[in-house]
């Protein structure tokens, strides 16, 4: 009897491919671990650099404590279903000087009128808002709402007098 070698049903050819696709794939692991260590090496350098000391910052004057006292607190409230309204009225109430503590949906989505309601009392606060509402978009109507520990000084709900003249500004391009 003869003894044949028994093959491994590998060709050389075959075995050469799979050992030169375990080389890439190891130098692509590689790469890719260098590029990160790179990366991140670079990153805490560059931290280093950039964020100096934190200095502290000095304290308030007195006429700015005084000025912030003045300054009245708003919570706006979305009463017209308009998409967006409230956000567009934050941003228009703190250019115009006030302090918006929080902007999101009313109660509910049928008011037609806009309210100022003062909530703190606090002397020319909801008058100043409505007087600005007035000036700015026509639409403002002062309604007295102490609550005992509000959360902001007025509590402005946004009716659909004002969503429309928004809406009519935007098509004459205001």
């Amino acid at each position: 009897m003869s003894r044949r070698k028994k093959r491994s049903g590998r060709s050389v050819k075959g075995r050469f491919l799979e050992s030169a696709a375990g080389i890439v794939m190891l130098a692509v692991v590689l790469a890719f671990g260098i590029s990160i260590a790179v990366r991140w090496s670079g990153r805490t350098e560059e931290a280093a650099r950039v964020e100096p000391m934190a200095q502290p910052l000095p304290p308030p004057s007195l006429a700015d404590v005084e000025a912030m006292k003045q300054r009245p607190t708003v919570d706006i409230r979305n009463g017209c279903g308009q998409a967006g309204l409230a956000e567009v009225m934050m941003q228009r109430c703190r250019r115009a000087g006030f302090d918006v503590v929080e902007y999101k949906n009313a109660d509910r989505y049928d008011y037609e009128r806009t309210l100022v309601r003062d909530r703190s009392g606090k002397p020319g606060a909801a008058i100043r808002a409505r007087d600005w509402l007035r000036a700015e978009f026509n639409v403002g109507e002062l309604v007295e709402d102490r609550a005992a520990v509000p959360e902001a000084d007025i509590l402005l709900v946004l009716g659909a007098d004002l969503a429309d003249t928004l809406k009519a500004r935007e098509a004459r391009g205001e």
